[in-house]
């Protein structure tokens, strides 16, 4: 989900679309997850007509695939942070302080800040905080030692591991003498095992994005970028049908919908917005990106704690309950971009601070 300002180290030209994806991505996670906890499966809606039963239809299924936009930031950080870090490793310039500065700072500073929120919003709904998986999900344990204290966070110990096994990497290859590629290689080992009690499919779609980084179409043919968006929209369709009836093909689907996407940015990074519309999409998007990292983290304690507070389940999206949904997405949406500017808002002065003391 994690990533920095985006620009091509290439050539200074600014990565287009790539941040109102972004933000498009945390803001679709929040819809289905709001929709998740205020209406009921959609099979439970009593029977309508034909018209309202479409547009319940269409609601459900634009806000259906949380989880495969978890895996566009997946590939969105490994295009970002996997392969400008390959590309510097390759050319022998990969700074190991810098990188690791880079990183901690990065996901530390909104994390901390998600999980005081998450702390008080479980103690005034009278959930007991537990500091063992508090501490965990700081350091990025969940999934390995500890569970996950807000949904959300299940992804980011993928990011963090991964940044480490890339910047240990860096280490392994950038090391002058016999002694230290042993100590480097050992360490690399390590980090690799520990990586592994995850998911690796999630590493596999994250090095995706850093193999699509380095291979960056210099003249973006819209076709394909046509044909990856229809094979992306198909993938997701696929999808609804798998989860159902082939739980076991999902880590396929999963790996195909990413290579599509991977395939996608090579083309759409180089794809100059024309026209007022594609301009002001564009501008909105650098805009909004900014804080989505924050949306991400936040938004589901938020949400439970709303609940908590009197919005129970409705039975059915009527306009009113549609209302209540829709200021409950904005709600969120707004606090996050406040808390942003308390604390990720500053990643950058902290960035040059360590650096300065360090």
């Amino acid at each position: 989900m994690d990533s920095d300002k985006f620009g091509d180290t290439k050539t200074k030209q600014h990565f287009y679309w790539l941040d109102l994806l972004r933000f498009v991505a945390a803001f679709l996670v929040v819809a289905q997850h709001t929709r998740t906890l205020l209406f009921p499966k959609i099979y439970d809606i009593p029977s309508e007509g034909l018209l309202q039963q479409g547009g319940y239809f269409v609601f459900y299924l634009v806000t259906r695939f949380a989880h495969y936009w978890v895996l566009l930031f997946f590939v969105l950080s490994g295009f970002l942070v996997g392969g400008k870090a390959i590309d510097n490793i390759s050319k022998k310039t990969f700074d190991v302080r810098n990188y690791f500065i880079d990183r901690f700072v990065r996901i530390m500073l909104p994390l901390i800040t998600a999980l005081i929120v998450i702390f008080i919003c479980n103690t005034i709904m009278g959930i007991q905080n537990q500091p063992l998986e508090l501490i965990g999900n700081l350091l990025s344990l969940q999934g390995i030692f500890v569970k996950p204290v807000s949904g959300p966070l299940w992804s980011l110990s993928y990011e963090v591991w991964l940044y480490i096994l890339m910047g240990v990497g860096g280490m392994f290859t950038m090391a002058s003498t016999n002694k230290s590629k042993i100590i480097n290689f050992i360490l690399l080992v390590v980090v690799t095992m520990s990586f592994l009690q995850l998911n690796y499919v999630y590493g596999v779609i994250w090095f995706m994005g850093a193999i699509a980084y380095r291979n960056i179409a210099e003249k973006p043919c819209r076709l394909l970028i046509q044909l990856f968006v229809s094979l992306t929209l198909l993938m997701l369709a696929m999808a609804l049908f798998i989860e159902k009836y082939y739980e076991w093909a999902l880590p396929i689907i999963e790996l195909l919908f990413s290579l599509f996407l991977a395939l996608f940015l090579q083309q759409i990074v180089r794809c100059k917005p024309k026209g007022k519309i594609a301009n002001a999409l564009n501008a909105w998007g650098v805009k909004l990106a900014v804080f989505s990292y924050t949306l991400y983290l936040t938004h589901y304690p938020l949400i439970y704690l709303i609940n908590y507070l009197g919005i129970s389940k409705f039975e059915k999206p009527t306009w009113y309950a549609f209302g209540v949904y829709m200021a409950i997405v904005i709600f969120c949406t707004i606090t996050a971009y406040l808390i942003y500017l308390v604390s990720e808002k500053h990643t950058a002065k902290v960035k040059i601070w360590i650096k300065k003391i360090i």
